[in-house]
């Protein structure tokens, strides 16, 4: 019986109870049965008959129809009825349930729970009137506490899997937010995170056109087509293996080559905003509106990490970052514009038209690409 009973399989360990105490007792039936919420029912959770050894359950008895047997179960530490049709504790129960059943005598022993009653445990004997043993009462009563270990055990198990599906939800919900190595580092480190990386290559993309329409339609519509898009945009980065650094109005930032290093980051960037491309360009022809999308791209080193106490974000700080926003702030709408460091390379793959010198805020004059796509590999 240890097994079941602390394993927290409740229905097996009825089981195991019952049989246990209708076999080393000699007793037809045995059940278990629990009180509802305001103690005004009992149901039987779980019955075994001897005879055919067959379980079954789901009987239920309403205190307003046996006041004498609910009184008698808070009152007595077990009721042991030799005669239950003439007890007065039990005969309530002798024109519909004993004598169709063929039941003469009773031991009902309470199940507690943290002190208090919570069900009852029943032996029923089939034959002749059966005077009850203390020492029968005895082994009722430890099985009837046996039970409220398996209950315990039952909710110890239900706390816990409801505990394991919260943390579930909330490693789902960090993972959401932040790469899995970076999540897995704040939950041991205290303070910041902060690494650099000697190489990455940062992309910055804008819808074209979403401020004029934001004006024509409802912000609920304006919110849903932003987030049919940017889902497209996170899929595209689970795709080709890239990190989302986050949205800010209708510009998206992507970045390749960490949280861990990778050789062919500018590739794996250039794919993705050519995909990006093609994405938006169907998203136009489905709803009727004439989106196009800005892209800037740019190599080099970063500071990457947490800061702050709350709301957690995962981040990217340096100049290149700065130039890779530059590059799609001055940029061509419909195209994707890159700083040399990344054309270098990407040359030998891509398709590039020479944009030339273009002045950036800040940065003054700069050579800038546009990337109009894959060179045929012969």
């Amino acid at each position: 019986m240890c097994q079941p009973l602390y394993s927290g399989e409740l229905k097996a360990a009825l089981r195991e109870i019952t049989e246990t105490a209708a076999r080393t007792l000699s007793v037809a039936r045995t059940s278990v049965w629990l009180y509802n919420s305001d103690k005004s029912a009992l149901q039987c959770i779980d019955l075994y008959e001897l005879l055919h050894s067959y379980h079954s359950s789901g009987t239920e008895l309403q205190a307003i129809d046996y006041p004498a047997y609910f009184k008698a179960l808070e009152t007595y530490r077990a009721i042991a009825a030799h005669k239950a049709h003439t007890d007065s504790r039990t005969k309530e129960f002798s024109q519909f349930y004993l004598t169709p059943l063929g039941i003469n005598s009773m031991l009902d022993v309470p199940i507690r729970l943290s002190g208090q009653r919570v069900g009852v445990l029943c032996l029923e004997h089939i034959g002749p009137a059966r005077k009850w043993a203390l020492e029968e009462e005895n082994f009722a009563s430890y099985l009837a506490y046996m039970t409220s270990l398996a209950m315990e055990s039952c909710d110890r198990k239900r706390a816990q899997e409801a505990l394991r599906e919260e943390q579930e939800k909330v490693e789902r919900l960090l993972l959401n937010i932040l790469p899995q190595p970076i999540a897995e580092r704040l939950k041991q480190e205290t303070g910041s995170i902060a690494d650099s990386f000697e190489e990455v290559t940062v992309l910055f993309a804008d819808i074209v056109g979403f401020t004029q329409l934001s004006a024509t339609i409802s912000p609920t519509q304006l919110v849903e087509l932003l987030n049919e898009i940017f889902s497209t945009f996170d899929q595209l980065a689970e795709r080709h293996d890239l990190e989302k650094i986050k949205t800010i109005g209708d510009a998206y930032m992507v970045v390749g080559g960490l949280p861990m290093p990778r050789s062919d980051h500018a590739q794996a960037i250039a794919e993705m905003a050519m995909d990006m491309q093609q994405e938006v360009a169907k998203f136009s022809v489905k709803n009727g509106q004439p989106f196009n999308i800005r892209i800037g791209i740019n190599t080099g080193p970063v500071v990457a990490g947490v800061i702050g106490l709350k709301k957690f974000i995962y981040d990217l700080w340096g100049d290149t970052v700065n130039t890779a926003s530059r590059m799609e702030s001055h940029g061509i709408a419909g195209a994707i514009q890159v700083t040399a460091t990344t054309y270098e390379l990407l040359q030998n793959q891509y398709k590039f038209e020479k944009r030339g010198l273009i002045e950036v805020k800040g940065k003054g004059e700069m050579e800038a690409f546009l990337l109009t796509g894959r060179k045929v590999r012969g």
